[in-house]
This record gives C-alpha cells, sequence and structure tokens, in this order.
C-alpha cells in the first residue's frame, strides 16, 4: 500500500484527535478494548486496515523522534543560527501536539516543609 505525504499527515491528524491513544494522562489509556476500538476508527476513516494504519503510525513516530533529536543536538552552547538544524520533514508540524506529552508531571516537594 503506498502512503502519501497527504494521506500519512490526514492519518497523524485523526491520531491526534483520539487522544487515548498517545496520552498517558488519559482516563482511559490504559483500556485495551478502547483502544481497538479507537483503532477502528482510525482504520475506517483512512480506508486502511488497522494492521497497516498502526505500523504506518510506528514509523512516523520514529521519524518524528529522529528529527526532533537532530534539532536539539543542533541546538547548544557556541552554536551560531546557521548551525541550527531546522527540520524540513513533512510532518514535523503536524507532530507538535506531542511535544509536551512527556514533561515531567509537577512532583511533591519537601523544601522549606520541616
Amino acid at each position: 500500500m503506498e502512503w502519501t505525504e497527504e494521506k500519512s499527515l490526514k492519518l497523524i491528524e485523526v491520531y491526534r484527535n483520539k487522544t487515548l491513544l498517545w496520552d498517558p494522562k488519559h482516563s482511559d489509556h490504559y483500556r485495551k478494548n478502547l483502544i481497538e476500538d479507537a483503532w477502528n476508527e482510525i482504520s475506517k476513516e483512512i480506508n486502511s486496515p488497522v494492521a497497516q494504519c498502526k505500523k504506518k503510525m510506528v514509523s512516523l513516530l520514529a521519524s518524528n523522534r529522529c528529527e526532533k533529536q537532530r534539532v536539539k543536538n543542533s541546538k547548544g552552547t557556541g552554536k551560531g543560527r546557521a548551525e541550527i538544524y531546522e527540520s524540513r520533514w513533512f510532518g514535523y508540524e503536524a507532530f507538535k501536539f506531542l511535544d509536551d506529552k512527556d514533561l515531567p508531571r509537577k512532583g511533591l516537594t519537601t523544601v522549606g516543609k520541616y
């Protein structure tokens, strides 16, 4: 099956709307039956089998991680503006919704509570 950029972007968009698939803070994130239902809905919208949609999403997420790492590695002390990598990968902007997914949660602090 051929995945065009347009179809891949549509998959990313539909995936973004299914928060329970990618947000660990979602109340249904760990409910397997609801996850399968969400993938079935994605499959219908994209008009591709569930297995192909999942496989393509794994590939797109891996590409996104690589691009994010390249951008992060290009930034640093003493680097000029021309040395900072800017991603031109078609899915980079579409995956911006995942940027704050992995931020650490606010934890308990014991500072000043003696």
